[in-house]
């Protein structure tokens, strides 16, 4: 009895996966993940010219190692801080002298980053579309913070560039 039960089951998890709603859905996930992959890996490669031109403009403002701009994102517990601190301090290192370099934009980019991932692992338990649906708008968000945040921080990376390198002050006697 219960071989056929367990066979009825499983054709109807085989029935299942095998409508058109069931289909378009995994092909979606698929595309979703192939594109968060391509994603990450550009803006890692990103992320890596950002901390190595903040090298050149403000060594000492570097508080993290060089290999924690990438591996830094890969560590548990440590990717809910260090990712964080390495952009602010490309961002500071970055700010064309005279400007101050509020660090607003990367803010509400890691809240929001920081706020999807807890969303993912708490809600998906609820495996509901609505649940979906919240999560994946806040990842949403997280994207367009990210982006206004790469864009922010290489238009700010050009101007110091441009400006060329900054003079010592020495005290004239």
């Amino acid at each position: 009895m219960l071989g056929l039960v367990g066979a009825g089951d499983a054709m109807a998890i085989w029935a299942d996966l095998a409508s058109p709603s069931h289909r378009v859905g995994t092909v979606l996930n698929i595309a979703q993940g192939v594109l968060l992959l391509a994603t990450a890996v550009v803006y890692l490669c990103w992320l890596w010219r950002v901390r190595v031109n903040a090298e050149v403009f403000d060594a000492s403002s570097q508080s993290k190692a060089r290999w924690l701009t990438i591996g830094g994102w890969f560590i548990p517990f440590v990717n809910f801080w260090f990712p964080r601190r390495i952009v602010l301090d490309a961002w500071d290192a970055s700010a064309p002298q005279g400007r101050p370099s509020g660090h607003g934009p990367v803010d509400l980019w890691w809240t929001a980053w920081v706020a999807g991932l807890v969303a993912d692992r708490l809600l998906r338990v609820e495996s509901g579309a609505e649940t979906r649906a919240v999560v994946d708008g806040i990842g949403l968000v997280g994207a367009v913070l990210a982006a206004l945040v790469v864009l922010r921080l290489t238009r700010m990376q050009s101007e110091k560039a441009a400006q060329g390198p900054s003079l010592p002050t020495t005290a004239l006697g």
